[in-house]
């Protein structure tokens, strides 16, 4: 039977965390509550209290307030009025959807990349060295520093074709896509040295210069919408997993948003089409 992790506060996520005061507050309070959320420490339904988090980062409630509305914003968090604000529930729907989106939009921008390559040793830097960062991640069977310069490297063909913007747009408004992948990444479901290998063919489809073979080699590292419903619904343990995490916990309502409102309100969030119970 799939169980719940333990339930960690707010203050203890945040009891190593330092502001740095000539840093921009609110960037670093939001970024920091997103990281908690989108590696699943935060867990959905768990409420984040504003004075906790403002006592726990020793700031004032306004930078902590103006994070909260970032997230909000973002999809992560979901204000109940007279109750909280709560994390949001993982859903399966959207992080397919998101998964879908990020493709046909990173197969546009890596076709760009290419059309707009030149010997610039900035633009070689950006494709090399999170790749770099990739291969001694894996050597040191470092996962997390790996997926964190997949990302990187990601990031920075958006920064190749000119539309780094495009890139923050389209990760900030899916809220699911990186909590899943997150959690694939605990259940094992890697395939680093594939990964390595995919991103070798496109950095050598960017040099060329063709825009076909940008676009081939991303599609081949992405894959469909029909691949990642197969992840799914081909690992049920994962999918068991987010439903138990999903669910409000009677154990700790002060934790959790175990009331009838956002239960209610969230009813929607907990489909699961693609639940394949143990039984």
């Amino acid at each position: 039977m799939i169980k719940a992790p333990n339930i960690q506060s707010v203050s203890e996520l945040l009891s190593s965390s330092d502001l740095k005061p000539d840093k921009n507050l609110v960037e670093q309070i939001y970024l920091t509550l997103r990281y908690l959320i989108e590696t699943v420490q935060l867990l959905p339904l768990q409420r984040i209290s504003e004075s906790e988090v403002s006592d726990s980062l020793g700031a004032s409630r306004t930078p902590v307030r103006e994070a909260m509305i970032r997230l909000t914003n973002d999809g992560l968090v979901k204000v109940v009025a007279k109750s909280g604000t709560y994390v949001n529930p993982i859903n399966i729907d959207r992080y397919c959807e998101a998964a879908f989106m990020r493709t046909l939009v990173e197969v546009g921008v890596v076709q760009r990349a290419a059309m707009s390559w030149n010997d610039n040793p900035d633009n070689e830097l950006l494709l090399s060295a999170p790749f770099k960062d990739q291969q001694a991640a894996l050597q040191q069977e470092d996962y997390f520093a790996f997926a964190r310069a997949d990302e990187e490297f990601h990031f920075n063909i958006f920064c190749v074709a000119k539309m780094p913007g495009l890139w923050h747009s389209l990760t900030r408004g899916q809220p699911d896509l990186s909590r899943v992948r997150h959690l694939r990444r605990v259940f094992q479901m890697r395939r680093t040295e594939g990964v390595l290998n995919e991103h070798l063919s496109i950095i050598d489809a960017i040099r060329s210069g063709s825009p076909d073979r940008a676009e081939a080699a991303m599609k081949a590292h992405l894959g469909t919408y029909e691949d990642e419903i197969a992840k799914l619904t081909d690992n049920p343990h994962l999918v068991d997993y987010i439903t138990c995490i999903n669910e409000p916990s009677p154990r700790n309502a002060r934790t959790f948003a175990a009331n009838a409102e956002i239960a209610k309100e969230q009813t929607e969030d907990l489909r699961f089409p693609f639940h394949r119970s143990n039984a």
